[in-house]
């Protein structure tokens, strides 16, 4: 039910904001999957690195709601993770401070029109395809910290 309202709300807000592509159920269904994996891949950097998400809390959530929404991390004994372990990992390892209510972060997010931003799921599928080699998170969203940095 969550997974068919999200993918409405990001479809309305690609055509909102002006971009008349046709987007089929495969589309956002690749661009989920491939954002969750990057996702995943940008939080087991971080605990190796100095990353800093410098994107907006609402663009992380919704990053963090796709990973979990795949299933791409997992704990000790093999179950997904939820969502609001997803969002609290990620918080901690990208040096961001944890919204009391991760879940209204990421509803909100998924329901803007595109008036002042759209959905990450939006922006990151159109993005796809000038970088299909991927590391498109980390351009939109993260930065790594320089050793001289604090």
């Amino acid at each position: 039910m969550i997974m068919n309202n999200y993918r409405s709300l990001t479809d309305r807000a690609g055509e909102a904001a002006g971009h008349g592509v046709t987007i089929t159920e495969t589309d956002v269904n690749a661009a989920r999957q491939r954002l969750a994996d990057e996702f995943a891949r940008l939080l087991a950097d971080a605990g190796r690195t100095e990353t800093v998400w410098t994107g907006s809390m609402a663009d992380m959530m919704e990053a963090a709601y796709a990973t979990a929404a795949e299933g791409v991390l997992r704990d000790v004994t093999g179950r997904p993770l939820a969502f609001s372990e997803v969002a609290a990992k990620a918080c901690l390892l990208l040096h961001r401070h944890a919204p009391r209510n991760p879940y209204c972060v990421r509803t909100v997010a998924a329901a803007r029109k595109g008036v002042r931003q759209e959905p990450l799921l939006s922006r990151y599928r159109r993005s796809m395809k000038a970088a299909p080699d991927g590391g498109l998170l980390l351009k939109m969203a993260a930065r790594m910290r320089g050793a001289g940095e604090e």
